[in-house]
């Protein structure tokens, strides 16, 4: 895999940011898009994978998380996140993409299911946010001002998740270090919010079209009531909301089995 970067307007600005591409030379097209502060590693072991070998893979840094610019002059909220991935999209020519998104990036990758279904041909979230359940870690920071989300609420949450016994909590902790990343964070929390609290977002994913699954940790599956309602669902076993790290084996078997089966 190698490392690129590429300028993209967000807003009123122009930012710089990071992604990762095997550049395969293939139509079948991977594209991984990542949760709030977290970064385009956390995809990394897919470039390993076999079953994957055939297909080009790509995962870029949100603005203001991994090695992506950010700036105190913009507002990401989801719309903005969603606008700046299709104009990356756009701007790499990419189509025939399966689309995998964690958390947050489950999210907007809905939203961009919604507004440009043609570009994608099957959709893999990863304890993406499509309900209330999905939201303990955005609701407790929309209840803080900035100051207070900065010189309280953030370093109560990075101890709490640097002695969890899960490694994809210690590793996002390490995320949540970076001032550029809690801005980022504390800037799409309330759009999150709001979009996880509307019933259609649920709605449209259960009608989505194109080939589905969701992929979650077994430590969240009394917590996640909405998952009864759906047929296509794979359970991580010891894993909690970062299963690709907790458990990568089960979970890029997963991804594998599902992917192949796209036409």
């Amino acid at each position: 895999m190698n490392k690129k970067s590429i300028q993209l307007s967000v807003g009123k600005e122009n930012l710089k940011l990071s992604y990762l591409d095997n550049e395969v030379s293939t139509a079948k097209i991977i594209l991984y898009l990542h949760g709030a502060a977290c970064a385009k590693e956390d995809f990394s072991e897919a470039y390993k994978q076999e079953s994957l070998k055939d297909f080009r893979i790509i995962s870029v840094d949100m603005p203001g998380c991994g090695e992506s610019e950010y700036s105190n002059n913009i507002l990401c909220d989801i719309k903005e996140l969603t606008e700046m991935s299709f104009s990356f999209i756009e701007a790499l020519e990419l189509n025939n993409i399966c689309l995998v998104g964690h958390s947050t990036g489950g999210m907007v990758a809905l939203k961009l299911l919604q507004n440009w279904p043609q570009k994608f041909v099957g959709f893999i979230s990863v304890e993406g946010n499509i309900h209330p359940d999905n939201g303990r870690f955005s609701d407790r920071v929309v209840k803080s001002s900035f100051v207070g989300f900065e010189n309280q609420l953030m370093p109560k949450l990075i101890e709490e998740l640097g002695e969890s016994d899960y490694p994809g909590f210690n590793i996002w902790a390490e995320h949540l270090k970076s001032k550029k990343s809690q801005r980022a964070f504390y800037d799409v929390c309330p759009s999150l919010v709001k979009e996880t609290a509307d019933v259609n977002n649920l709605d449209f994913y259960k009608q989505l079209k194109i080939p589905k699954l969701y992929i979650y940790g077994s430590e969240n599956k009394d917590k996640f009531k909405f998952l009864s309602e759906f047929t296509e669902r794979v359970e991580i076993s010891n894993a909690h909301h970062f299963p690709f790290y907790d458990n990568p084996e089960a979970f890029y078997h997963a991804v594998g089995h599902f992917i192949r089966t796209l036409k």
